[in-house]
């Protein structure tokens, strides 16, 4: 289903050197690399700038295949948004959508029934897993970021993050924290009807993990003659098929 889905959202450009890697097939590669891993670990932190403002998000993750969870958002300083996503593999629970009227109890699904057997997504036909809970948590993110797309790796959002890589230019080699990565860039949209409005870069260790996801955009702002120049720059340190924390997959109520 993977390779299907990149074979017709990912166009290797024409112009790429022949003796350069294709980054089409890196990506590929990539995706791949998140889509087969058992478990994953560690954390993502996000910085977003404008002007002089930044505001930084840090995401605590463990997965761990057919389903479980934890996945923890904070951010540090300014509005002290948080998100809470856990799973036990049996069920899953999630925050509520905060309202300034009522605060509501977390919502909690199950994912195998009374006697035993797994829940049926009845569209996929499937036991429910890791992209059926990301669907149920997505709109409570407080960072929404492409290593949560690949490691859950609900298709839609996968496309949606597919697409809103308008082309792809293969860098060449660089370095991130000290690590040899391959550079990629292009132009970045936020809507694959959209003109792109802005620029991407992502960097990709030699297991094919990234590293280091930079998105810089155009806002347009009413009254205000040029657009601003909004940067988001996210890091990952996430072992892939490492070990993992067990006492961390529970279901907090």
């Amino acid at each position: 289903m993977v390779a299907t889905l990149l074979a017709v959202l990912l166009v290797q450009s024409p112009q790429d050197p022949v003796v350069a890697p294709s980054p089409s097939a890196l990506l590929t590669k990539t995706i791949a690399r998140y889509a087969d891993a058992k478990t994953v670990r560690g954390t993502i932190t996000m910085s977003q700038s404008a002007k002089d403002k930044t505001v930084r998000i840090e995401t605590v993750l463990q997965t761990e295949k057919p389903a479980k969870v934890y996945l923890k958002q904070a951010q540090k300083g300014g509005d002290s948004d948080t998100c809470l996503l856990t799973s036990d593999g049996r069920s899953f629970s999630f925050d509520p959508i905060q309202s300034n009227v009522l605060r509501m109890k977390r919502g909690e699904e199950p994912l195998v029934g009374p006697d035993g057997t797994p829940v049926i997504n009845v569209t996929t036909g499937l036991p429910l897993g890791l992209p059926d809970i990301y669907i149920a948590m997505n709109d409570r993110l407080v960072d929404k970021n492409i290593w949560l797309d690949m490691v859950f790796g609900e298709k839609l959002h996968m496309k949606s993050m597919l697409q809103k890589w308008a082309s792809l230019l293969y860098r060449g080699r660089h370095k991130v924290r000290n690590v040899d990565v391959h550079a990629i860039s292009g132009a970045w949209r936020e809507l694959p009807t959209s003109a792109p409005g802005g620029d991407f870069e992502i960097y990709i260790n030699d297991q094919m993990e990234v590293l280091r996801y930079v998105v810089t955009q155009r806002v347009a702002v009413p009254n205000v003659q040029d657009p601003i120049e909004v940067q988001t720059i996210w890091d990952a340190d996430l072992a892939v098929d490492g070990p993992v924390d067990p006492a961390l997959f529970r279901v907090v109520r």
